[in-house]
């Protein structure tokens, strides 16, 4: 889908936005399945590496993100080279069960009896497995962490450190000239009549433009894409 879209907005000579959503990280997070989170995370590095190859480094800005996280984390040592959907082998926890590397701290997969569940004999890298939770909740929740924020392309360096999360929209929109045509990296001059001066005006115009961005993506886990012309 991310490269269908892109082949579409291509076609417009002054650049695009565009917004790739990987959705289905969120379900199987609510939905307690971390391996289905994991699947779909993969899913959503691949469209990131297709926009790249895809499109000029010289004139998009590409912003990878997330809108939240949620509650899942991990621990519990493993050993090197242990499966992330299992637990440490040959560990127990103090109640004498097994426990996993990846749990959440709420959700569908929390026992409602009391005790935890034993995972001795669970198929814990199925699809619909239910990952271990401590507070029982029909539907996970998100979580309250700050998230990560990674760009790259022409005013990738606005994106260094901690941003309110309403910073990103404004940088996105400096960096394409979205708005306004006030900053210098918005300016082209004006060609000439002359055909030499023509040439010349319009070779500056593409250096000028060049340091803005003519499409913008944004991925969000979230990512999203500025082609800037």
């Amino acid at each position: 889908m991310t490269t269908k879209a892109i082949d579409i907005l291509q076609k417009d000579p002054n650049g695009f936005f565009l917004l790739v959503e990987g959705g289905k990280i969120d379900h199987a997070h609510h939905a307690g399945q971390a391996r289905l989170a994991l699947h779909d995370t993969v899913a959503f590095d691949a469209a990131i590496e297709a926009a790249v190859a895809m499109l000029p480094a010289d004139d998009t800005l590409f912003v990878v993100t997330a809108d939240h996280s949620h509650t899942i984390g991990m621990g519990g040592y493993p050993s090197r080279g242990n499966g992330i959907l299992k637990g440490p082998e040959g560990v127990r926890a103090k109640d004498g069960l097994p426990y996993l590397t990846l749990s959440y701290a709420n959700g569908p997969g929390a026992s409602q009896s009391g005790s935890r569940r034993d995972l001795t004999d669970s198929k814990t890298e199925e699809n619909e497995f239910l990952q271990e939770a401590l507070v029982p909740l029909s539907v996970e929740t998100h979580g309250g962490e700050d998230v990560a924020i990674y760009a790259k392309g022409p005013f990738a360096h606005l994106f260094h450190t901690l941003h309110e999360q309403h910073y990103i929209a404004v940088a996105m929109d400096y960096a394409a000239c979205y708005r306004s045509n006030t900053p210098d990296h918005c300016r082209s001059p004006a060609p000439t009549s002359s055909g030499n001066d023509t040439r010349e005006a319009t070779t500056a115009a593409s250096r000028a433009t060049s340091f803005s961005a003519a499409a913008t993506l944004i991925i969000v886990a979230c990512f999203c894409l500025a082609m800037l012309k």
